[in-house]
């Protein structure tokens, strides 16, 4: 449907009203250039930026055109609370590997208070957009300049180190791109969650994502302040660094955890769920152990051996650290937190059922049994027209827990458990088959059950 002329007249005229309030400027006590008001439907550019600095003569910003590279030797601010938010783009069309090189902090600010959306975001943001959510070809860079470690880094919202001001706010997207420190070293590594100047630096955004993205160099917690209810990770990279998920309920997935200290890591109340993410090289895989701490669940993950530390010891299992709740047993019980947290791995069962001539059999039941019931997560399918169980393991998949680790009064020596399954196949003409899982990690995927067709009922005689 169009809009009508009328309309589109009023909205170009709101629009051009907004941009007349929207500003660039700079900030010498801070060093910083500070960008305010930009609509989303005109958000700033690394131009826009470029342009204000050539006219205000800050001598802050260069370009190289060749390189399609923007220097920025300033912080860079977005947002305000005093305004209707602030959008700034980064990677676009005809600059599709657009790069900015920042010798400064990067601070999205919390905007002014607002109404919530019918999806439950609010309806004034500042947010920092990288690529496109709907075009990988577009692929841009953010590079933090660091002459020391730890000096700059990458902040979201507001909140002070005696928590007096703690504002939540403020928007980081980004697709297809690099996020990551100009020199990747140790000794230029990006300064992450910590104490900085009056405030505790953390991501204390509202609306986070990081897709197919990579995010790295970064010491410390990486995105301490992101959580399940604010940050969506998927097919993100995160390496050479720190802790790259911490605390609360944390979800990720199709993600990649390398030459980390801590991939997932414990921060007081810690319950993550990872689907189809693979850990290479790291201290610690992940942690678990502390004062609420719920549990660390791996559905369908792969989890290479540790980084070498010679001067440590290792978990039993894999590079992990697992602790009981310092909680007592009532505050255990009223609080809702287990005692003792359990780490589990899982994997999803898949199971293709065909005849005895190699055709596929829908709708037939596919039903696992197990002696203890929790190890079992959705313990029935019934086959599509393809013969196959679903493969939505976030959903209605088949769920096996094939090793359970829980902690004990003893730090990381937990106690290991792992589960034999039963696979029960039947359908209508066919007769039912029941076999054993008794390594379910080793099993083929999909799992092949060929059913024989049963007998003919007898005919009875007529009756006289």
């Amino acid at each position: 449907m169009s809009t009508p002329p009328r309309l589109g007249a009023c909205l170009l005229c709101l629009l051009s009203a907004r941009l007349l309030l929207a500003d660039v400027a700079y900030d010498a006590a801070e060093n910083c250039i500070w960008v305010k008001g930009f609509p989303e439907e005109a958000p700033a550019t690394l131009d826009t930026v470029l342009n204000a600095d050539s006219k205000g003569k800050w001598g802050k910003v260069t370009y190289d055109k060749a390189r399609d590279t923007y220097t920025i030797a300033a912080s860079l601010w977005i947002g305000s609370d005093d305004d209707l938010g602030t959008f700034v783009q980064i990677g676009r069309k005809d600059h599709p590997r657009e790069t900015l090189v920042l010798k400064g902090d990067l601070w999205i600010r919390p905007p002014r208070e607002s109404i919530k959306r019918s999806d439950g975001r609010a309806s004034i943001v500042n947010r920092l957009t990288l690529g496109h959510p709907n075009d990988a070809s577009i692929r841009p860079s953010l590079k933090i300049a660091c002459s020391k470690p730890r000096e700059f880094g990458i902040c979201l919202g507001i909140r002070t180190t005696d928590n007096k001001v703690w504002k939540r706010g403020g928007d980081l997207h980004a697709y297809s791109s690099l996020l990551t420190a100009a020199i990747q070293n140790k000794e230029h590594i990006l300064r992450g969650s910590g104490e900085h100047k009056g405030y505790s630096t953390g991501w204390y955004g509202s609306d986070i994502r990081l897709v197919n993205s990579t995010l790295s160099w970064i010491d410390g917690g990486m995105t301490y302040g992101a959580d399940a209810g604010n940050a969506v990770f998927d097919g993100t990279t995160f390496e050479h660094g720190g802790r790259a998920l911490a605390n609360g309920r944390q979800y990720a997935r199709n993600c990649t955890f390398r030459d980390l200290d801590i991939a997932v890591a414990e921060g007081g109340s810690l319950d993550a769920t990872l689907v189809k993410c693979t850990f290479e090289n790291n201290a610690l895989n992940w942690s678990l152990g502390s004062a609420a701490s719920q549990g660390v669940t791996l559905i369908d993950c792969e989890q290479g051996p540790p980084k070498p530390q010679p001067s440590k010891g290792v978990g039993p299992h894999r590079a992990v650290s697992l602790r009981e709740n310092q909680v007592t047993a009532d505050e255990a019980v009223r609080r809702r937190i287990p005692l003792y947290p359990c780490y589990n791995e899982l994997r999803s069962l898949v199971v293709k059922v065909t005849d005895t001539d190699g055709r596929p059999v829908p709708r037939a039941v596919v039903h696992v049994a197990c002696d203890d019931a929790t190890a079992l997560r959705t313990p029935l399918s019934i086959t599509d027209d393809n013969g196959l169980t679903s493969q939505d393991m976030e959903k209605d998949a088949i769920l096996l827990t094939i090793l359970r680790l829980q902690a004990t009064d003893k730090p990381d020596e937990p106690k290991a458990f792992r589960f034999r399954y039963t696979v029960t196949v039947s359908a209508a003409g066919h007769k039912p088959k029941t076999l054993p899982l008794a390594d379910p990690a080793r099993v083929s995927r999909p799992m092949g059950v060929t059913l024989d067709k049963a007998p003919a009922p007898p005919v009875s005689a007529p009756a006289r």
